[in-house]
């Protein structure tokens, strides 16, 4: 049916709500027919073509988002990793290996009984260090080629609203779902943290992969062995306007929690440097993609977050020569950010609590940071030039690794410094964001449009 040349598509549909559920998976070939995979109907549906929404399936999609948000197209394969038992990972794995729906998804090499899927997605064990991947062949099936869908208007998602579905699904191993007292499991945040591209066959070296601790081999079953106690799951995720909303958050009430970072991790901090509650409320409500924030669900703790504005060129100017306070950046000051074009960013901040202060939640904010550029990026909203005030050692030691340029002291407190994002720098994250990559390296190739203008309020 197909050379294993052909590339592949993968379309996927879910449904909307709190906890959206996979319905149904459109699997193509590139000029040949297409092969529909529908949920099943209920617990008596036996048909081998259709999936339920258990481990199995909630583990591979799972993957799949990973791959869509960190994979590139390039030669190899993609792995995304865990434990051998009770993670995300070996339920995958185990569709692949066990599950017809998927098998057959693709259909056949041509003139073989060969199933295309299982050359695309390929399981692959250590048993050194316990671990497990699913691997997915970037050559015929890249990132960009797995679309997201959702609701009933089958809403086309974008990378900032993949990473919103992935954290509403909520994996479980087999043995919880089947009422089983089991031991607590590992989110998918962490099955992605320890994700990394594999290198091509032929390279030398093994790519370097950060794995969780793990039990003595054992093969996928989805259970965790009775004398072994998974780490508790992460509490910790990424909010937006939205999820502040479905939790009954109002933004006004939540402002002051969030601002009492900056007052706990910056010494003798004055709200002239920090701006005041009334100052800032107008500003995260009419730019809600401008900030997010890392919050502990178990206990409502605002844990971490970040938060940049446009400004105009008057007071970006004023910014970049330290002399721009957080109390000064009010409404009027910000350009409207929902219209194309180039503006130049002031960054209020990046801030996580002491307790908190793991690579694992930095990599959470930046990546989502990263994430949110890229769609404003999709709609052709670039960010030519950033800058900020570095009051700690820990922002002036961020501010130097991302490649930022010093440019004076601020004239109260702080050094101001400053980078150019046409073209990006050149930073090993930067390449789990080829989409990114591409919009920017088109966008300096253009001539500017003109400057942005503060529009009138």
């Amino acid at each position: 049916m197909s050379s294993t040349k052909e590339e592949l598509f993968l379309e996927l549909y879910f449904s909307s709500g709190r906890k959206p559920e996979l319905q149904k998976a459109i699997f193509k070939v590139a000029g040949e027919e297409e092969f529909e995979r529908t949920r099943k109907t209920g617990k008596f549906d036996n048909d081998p073509n259709r999936f339920d929404w258990k481990s199995g399936t909630q583990g591979f999609i799972l993957a799949l988002v990973d791959y869509r948000l960190r994979g590139q197209a390039r030669r190899g394969f993609y792995d995304f990793t865990g434990a051998m038992t009770a993670s995300p990972a070996a339920s995958a794995c185990g569709v692949i290996e066990k599950q017809q729906w998927l098998q057959s998804g693709f259909g056949y090499e041509s003139g073989t009984e060969q199933e295309i899927a299982k050359n695309v997605f390929k399981v692959r064990k250590n048993q050194a260090d316990g671990s497990i991947a699913l691997q997915i062949d970037s050559e015929r099936l890249q990132p960009q080629s797995i679309r997201f869908f959702l609701g009933k208007g089958a809403q086309h998602l974008t990378p900032l609203k993949i990473e919103e579905l992935r954290q509403k699904i909520t994996w479980k191993s087999h043995r919880r779902q089947s009422g089983l007292k089991s031991t607590p499991h590992r989110e998918v945040l962490e099955a992605s943290a320890i994700s990394a591209p594999r290198k091509p066959a032929g390279d030398s070296a093994e790519p370097t992969t950060m794995t969780p601790t793990t039990p003595p081999p054992h093969e996928p079953t989805g259970e965790a062995p009775a004398n072994y106690a998974l780490p508790p799951p992460s509490r910790l995720k990424i909010w937006s306007l939205r999820e502040l909303e479905e939790h009954g958050w109002k933004l006004e009430e939540t402002l002051p929690k969030w601002l009492r970072i900056d007052y706990e991790t910056i010494s003798n901090l004055s709200e002239r440097h920090e701006g005041s509650v009334a100052q800032w409320l107008d500003v995260v409500e009419e730019l809600p993609a401008s900030w997010r924030l890392l919050v502990d669900e178990a206990t409502g703790e605002i844990v971490g977050y970040w938060h940049f504005v446009p400004l105009s060129e008057e007071s970006y100017d004023l910014a970049k020569t330290g002399k721009l306070y957080g109390s000064d950046v009010t409404i009027d000051k910000v350009p409207f950010l929902l219209l194309p074009g180039r503006y130049k960013l002031y960054f209020v901040g990046f801030s996580l609590l002491r307790k908190h202060k793991t690579l694992q939640n930095f990599r959470l904010l930046f990546e989502a940071l990263l994430r949110g550029w890229e769609e404003f990026a999709e709609s052709d909203i670039i960010f030519e030039e950033v800058c900020a005030n570095a009051y700690t050692d820990e922002g002036l030691s961020l501010c130097k690794t991302l490649g930022m340029q010093k440019v004076c002291n601020h004239e109260d407190r702080g050094e101001i410094y400053s980078m150019r994002l046409l073209p990006l720098a050149s930073l090993n994250i930067l390449n789990q964001y080829p989409r990114l990559r591409e919009l920017y390296a088109a966008a300096a190739s253009q001539q500017p449009g003109g400057k942005c203008k503060t529009p009138a309020r």
